[in-house]
Order: structure tokens, then C-alpha cells, then sequence
């Protein structure tokens, strides 16, 4: 790996090696590059908090530009908070009970602290009946929304969907009323029967979020759908693990609900990234095969690349995806689904029935601009 991805990760590890980052601090040579480096894997709190320590070694003007970075991530992160116990209390007066996940909770979670984790958007999630109301109380208390609300009764829409991004200033709100995409080939009745909340106290007021168990499993899929492009959803991985699943009790229950969900595949990849990236010990877990290693590995190596193409991305991530799928069944239903089913991104306008055939020619241009490195 690259000095500068070294030192990241050596940064974020729960007992850092001291000689190690010192080794690597020397190793430097672009300072502005790391910081950003560190600013685009969304660590950069747990960075500056480590490297403040080493104030002889690291230029003044240096880490007096980071402490400004910093503090400007503190000051989003307390009005954002600030906004997520708002608009919970919103939805709670309206009758909408919702829960919180990512995000503060989560910082608070992993880190004990709301401030030393990076997130650019609250995540809400409600109750699809519940859509349309909480669309019309955010709207109605200044957010805008890009996507029109007629969009919300196309059920062709609401069924491949599972989000919608409402804005207001510096604030982005993710409004969700599904944890995951089909593609992922996740059985949503097993889902529903396992969800469940816990309360938490953030800034003195309760926050509903996800029980431990089902967020920990949630974290896994979706940094595995985005091929654990950003080391942040690692080191929070990392970072929960240690807190909360040493214990084998623990990490059998979280396997028991891993395989009922049929993602114990996921589980065992996420463990094992953990394991090679922050020398976190996962016990038996451990599973030592050659597609296993091999996925790891590619994981691993493409943090070194700087400059990776769309075309590559796409590539690898369909790969990946189509390793975490266990059996040939699974297989075969995640590339029929790539291929031959409409998504949520092939439903750029909303279309009356008569005219849903067109949903599937941008599909097919689609593809083809995704797979094949044509620009049409």
C-alpha cells in the first residue's frame, strides 16, 4: 500500500504503532494530497486527532489547516445532530415514528463521540405509508426535493427505490423507506421481522435507531454494495466490532442473524477486510479460502489506485457483487435482475402505464454506456 494510505489506517486503529506513524509521517511528501486523501475516505476527525499529537514532526502551518478542517466538520456535525433531533421530534408530533441510523447515531455508536466521524446526510428511515406525509412535513418546513411527489404513488417507483435526498442549506436528509435494493436478493419479509429499534441519548434526547445486531448487518451489506470504496464504513466496522462483539456470545448471535438473512458471505468478507486492514483478531471466524483471499486482496489493492475509471469501478463492483451472492441460484438472480429488470435509475420520469416500455430503452442505454466504455 501507498505511505499515505499506511498512515491512514495506521491512524484509525484503536491501539496505533507509534513508530510506525512516525515512520510514515517522514514518508510524506505532499501534505495538502494526504489531507485530502483523508477528507475523501471520510476519516479525517480520527486522522487530525491522532496526528495533533505529533506537532514536532508535522509543519505548524500543516496542522493548523487541519484543525480548521476539523473544526468546521465539528460545527456541520453539532447543527446536523441538532436537525436530526428536530425533525424526529417533527415526525413523532405528526404521529410518524422513525428511526434514526448513520450518521450521529452512529458516530455516537462506534466513537462515543458525535464529532469524530464524517457524514454529509441525516438517514431516516419510516414506514412506506408514512412517505407521503413526511414528505409533505419536510417540504413544508423548507426543504426542497428534486423529485416530484407524484412519484411516491408510481408504485413501479416506490417498489425499486429506497431513498429520496431532501435538502435544506448545509443539510442533506436521506428519507428511506427500505433498508436495501433487490438486487441484493435480501428476503425483505426476514428483514421486517428482525427489525427493531433501541433508543439511544444524543445531546440528552432519545434517538430511535436500529438495534445493534440488524445496523452492524446493515453496515456490512452496504459497504460491500459499494465495494468498500471509502475506509470510514471499514474503520466503523472496526470500530463496533471491538465495542460490542469481542464476546463470542455476541458474534454468534450476529452470525446466527447473518445467515438467517442468507448474507453470512458478506459477514465473513467484511470480518476478514477488518482483520487485514486494522489487525483486528476475529477468533474462528477467520475463513481461509482462495475467492475469499482473492476478493480481499482486490479490496485491499484498490486503495492504492488513484485515478481508477468509471468503466473499472463498474467492473470490479459487479464481480464483487456477484461473489457475495452464495450459490448458483443467487448468482444467476443477481445477473438477471443487472440485466433484465428495471432499477430505480431507469426510472428518470414518471411515465403512465402505457408507456412503461420506454423504462426498459433507457435501461439498455444504460448498460450500455456502463459496461461496454461507449459515451453515448
Amino acid at each position: 500500500m501507498t505511505n499515505d494510505i499506511i498512515l491512514i489506517i495506521e491512524c484509525c486503529k484503536i491501539s496505533p504503532n507509534t513508530v510506525l506513524i512516525e515512520k510514515q509521517i517522514d514518508h510524506i511528501k505532499d501534505w495538502n494530497s494526504f489531507i485530502s486523501l483523508a477528507y475523501s475516505h471520510g476519516i479525517f476527525p480520527l486522522i487530525y486527532k491522532t496526528l495533533k499529537n505529533y506537532d514536532k514532526k508535522i509543519p505548524s502551518e500543516i496542522l493548523n489547516s487541519m484543525k480548521y478542517k476539523y473544526m468546521n466538520i465539528v460545527k456541520q456535525n453539532m447543527l446536523m445532530t441538532n436537525e436530526l433531533i428536530n425533525v424526529t421530534k417533527l415526525l413523532k408530533e405528526n404521529g410518524i415514528e422513525s428511526i434514526a441510523f448513520k450518521g450521529p447515531v452512529l458516530s455516537h455508536l462506534a466513537y462515543g463521540d458525535i464529532t469524530l466521524r464524517q457524514y454529509v446526510d441525516l438517514d431516516i428511515l419510516v414506514d412506506e405509508k408514512n412517505v407521503i406525509k413526511t414528505y409533505e412535513l419536510l417540504t413544508n418546513s423548507n426543504y426542497s426535493v428534486e423529485v416530484e411527489k407524484s412519484f411516491l404513488s408510481n408504485h413501479l417507483f416506490m417498489s425499486k427505490e429506497i431513498d429520496i435526498t431532501f435538502s435544506k442549506n448545509t443539510i442533506s436528509l436521506e428519507l428511506h423507506w427500505n433498508l436495501f435494493k433487490s438486487n441484493l436478493l435480501i428476503d425483505k419479509n426476514k428483514i421486517n421481522k428482525l427489525l427493531d429499534y433501541e433508543k439511544y441519548s444524543i445531546n440528552n434526547k432519545e434517538i430511535k435507531s436500529l438495534k445493534k445486531d440488524i445496523l452492524f448487518i446493515y453496515l456490512c451489506i452496504h459497504g460491500s454494495k459499494h465495494c468498500w470504496e471509502r475506509l470510514e464504513w471499514l474503520n466503523d466496522i472496526n470500530n463496533l466490532f471491538n465495542k460490542y462483539y469481542k464476546k463470542n456470545k455476541n458474534l454468534e448471535k450476529l452470525i446466527k442473524i447473518a445467515k438467517l438473512l442468507e448474507v453470512d458471505i458478506i459477514l465473513i468478507t467484511t470480518l476478514n477486510l477488518v482483520n487485514q486492514l486494522f489487525d483486528t483478531r476475529i477468533g474462528d471466524f477467520y475463513t481461509n479460502n482462495y475467492n475469499l483471499n482473492k476478493n480481499i486482496h482486490n479490496i485491499c489493492n484498490s486503495y492504492n489506485k488513484k485515478n481508477e475509471t468509471e468503466y473499472e469501478k463498474n467492473k470490479k463492483s459487479f464481480f464483487f457483487l456477484l461473489y457475495l451472492h452464495k450459490g448458483y441460484l443467487k448468482k444467476t438472480k443477481f445477473i438477471f435482475i443487472e440485466f433484465f429488470t428495471l432499477k430505480n435509475r431507469d426510472i428518470i420520469i414518471n411515465l403512465p402505464k402505457s408507456f412503461f416500455f420506454m423504462y426498459y430503452i433507457i435501461k439498455i442505454i444504460r448498460l450500455i454506456k456502463k459496461y461496454f466504455k461507449l459515451k453515448l
